[in-house]
């Protein structure tokens, strides 16, 4: 079968991540006594999520290819595999947040939470450094930092870590940006020209930053000033998503109508 060796690579590494994400959810279990009626959603949520990634991947294992190159990848490499442990995450970000409620899992869900956004940083500077761009890893990096982060936002809302309106402003940014590229993509069949810029990267970064500093709030005994400084931050955030928001509708704007022109002249 063509294609053979990265299936399997796929699978594999879809497997190994699930596998991680059981070991650390058994960990949580037993070091802090879970009730079983917490946990069902997200053994429910895990698997399903595992077997998705893992045959969207396949289907689409054609883009497994070097940019640079051409060449096709005979594996999932290292940088992509930083973009889905961020999917991976995203369910186990979500549970321990959660939790946090009735048990201190603080200790737990804030370096997990880091790390997972400390992959974001990384995978984009490997794969650049090693020349291993591929056409998949750019939409594995996207995709991934915007489930992260919904799902994030959506549990410090509940918790009221961060503001209704900031809320707002973040699921307004993100959503936009995961519809227009889904619409291009449908009307382009994955052709869509993918570009990023600068407030982009900004908005993401700025959003990541918050959350961490939120997510400190759950841990006891912080200093007080970390409440100023996390208003401070809200504030900045939604000026760079503001901004980077206008960006996006704009540059939706140019492509749509490229494409509309493109189909106009195709016709003729």
């Amino acid at each position: 079968m063509q294609g053979r060796p990265i299936v399997r690579s796929i699978l594999i590494t879809v497997l190994m991540l699930f596998l991680a994400q059981t070991a650390l959810a058994a960990f949580v279990w037993t070091i802090y006594g879970l009730a079983a009626g917490e946990t069902v959603w997200y053994l429910v949520a895990m698997p399903v999520l595992h077997v998705v990634v893992g045959a969207v991947l396949v289907s689409l294992r054609s883009m497994f290819v070097n940019s640079d190159t051409g060449e096709r990848l005979r594996r999932v490499n290292f940088a992509n595999v930083l973009s889905l442990v961020r999917l991976s995450s995203a369910p186990t970000v979500l549970w321990l947040v959660l939790l946090a409620r009735t048990y201190r899992v603080g200790p737990v869900v804030v370096p997990l939470t880091a790390l997972v956004f400390l992959t974001d940083l990384l995978d984009g500077q490997i794969s650049r450094r090693t020349r291993q761009v591929t056409r998949i890893g750019r939409y594995l990096d996207s995709s991934s930092d915007y489930t992260v982060l919904l799902v994030v936002a959506v549990a410090l809302v509940d918790y009221q870590l961060i503001s209704a309106w900031l809320f707002t402003i973040v699921v307004v940014r993100l959503g936009l940006h995961l519809l227009g590229q889904i619409v291009l993509l449908i009307a382009r069949g994955w052709r869509i020209p993918f570009r990023t810029s600068f407030l982009g990267k900004a908005s993401v970064f700025a959003i990541m930053t918050l959350f961490a500093i939120s997510l400190l709030r759950l841990i006891d005994g912080l200093p007080a000033w970390l409440t100023a400084v996390h208003s401070g931050a809200e504030y900045l955030t939604a000026a760079i998503c503001v901004l980077s928001l206008i960006e996006k509708v704009y540059e939706f704007a140019v492509d749509a109508a490229t494409t509309r022109h493109g189909r106009t002249r195709c016709r003729e």
